[in-house]
């Protein structure tokens, strides 16, 4: 049956370690000035125990991974009810793959984990969580320190690590998020996510978000 704290155990000192490596930092957890600073003055201490791991490089993978964890807590379920057969709370995990060391990814990471938080507890109206799909403007470089074209995300299934995995509390999905620029976000909203998507795999844009490159549109 398990609990809250196996399930967190679980995902943190077994599942990532495993296909990510041992993390660099430790865990970068959320704040309630990041809360108040998307309009949410009332925090839930809950949502402050959520963070982002920064994995380094491996010899199996020459980049940085950053991923959230505790999104897909099971704050609200009795352990009694917990169940394989379904999704752990909103059943997903964050993911930013970098080809540097990159506090932008965690600040930007940590910045998307913390939207998804409010909108799976209601506290931004008739939204969904984030998906397989979605793209999202960030109206801004994506990096503060350098110019960059890549000013929204696009979220999309990876391929290159297990694109799920299951705990005690249900079936957990990675969403991988990879920076675009305007004029990609302008074709995937006339072609679709998933032409883009294909496109940006084509030309090297995905998995890996490199502030420098070019938009390939």
């Amino acid at each position: 049956m398990g609990s809250l704290e196996e399930v967190w155990e679980q995902r943190e000192q077994q599942i990532y370690p495993k296909w990510f490596g041992p993390e660099s930092r430790g865990i970068f957890t959320l704040t309630p000035d990041l809360f108040r600073q998307l309009g949410q003055s009332e925090v839930d201490p809950c949502w402050l125990s959520i963070g982002i791991f920064e994995f380094a490089p491996t010899e199996s993978r020459p980049t940085w991974i950053y991923v959230s964890s505790g999104i897909s807590n099971p704050w609200e379920t009795d352990p009694k009810e917990y169940s394989t057969e379904g999704y752990s709370e909103i059943g997903t995990e964050l993911v930013l793959e970098t080809p540097h060391q990159a506090d932008w990814a965690n600040s930007i990471l940590q910045r998307l984990v913390a939207f998804d938080v409010l909108i799976s507890w209601g506290l931004k109206g008739d939204v969904p969580t984030f998906d397989y799909g979605h793209r999202i403007p960030l109206n801004a470089p994506i990096s503060p320190t350098e110019e960059s074209a890549l000013r929204n995300v696009i979220a999309w299934k990876p391929e290159h690590y297990e694109p799920s995995f299951v705990v005690p509390s249900g079936r957990v999905d990675f969403i991988h998020l990879a920076g675009m620029s305007d004029a990609e976000l302008a074709y995937a909203k006339e072609h679709g996510s998933d032409r883009l998507a294909a496109l940006m795999i084509e030309h090297g844009a995905f998995p890996v978000t490199d502030p420098a490159r070019a938009s390939i549109l």
